[in-house]
């Protein structure tokens, strides 16, 4: 939907952030359970910051009721 074009880095690279929609998915049948996406078993990536990135392992999930 939009690039937005950011500062270069300290090396000159040139850096974007892309703003899209999302109009499809596939899922896998197998890490489906009860209708809901099954997080232990898909295992994303996820991005952490810096060149750090980690996988969800199924110890580390936890659910978190929102604030009111």
């Amino acid at each position: 939907m939009e690039t937005i074009r950011l500062p270069l880095s300290s090396r000159g690279s040139p850096n974007h952030v892309v703003i899209g929609q999302v109009v499809g998915i596939h899922v896998a049948d197998d890490v489906i359970v009860d209708g809901i996406i099954d997080i232990a078993k898909l295992r994303p990536l996820a991005r952490l910051g810096y060149l750090d990135f980690a996988v969800i392992e199924p110890s580390s999930i936890f659910a978190m009721a929102r604030p009111d």
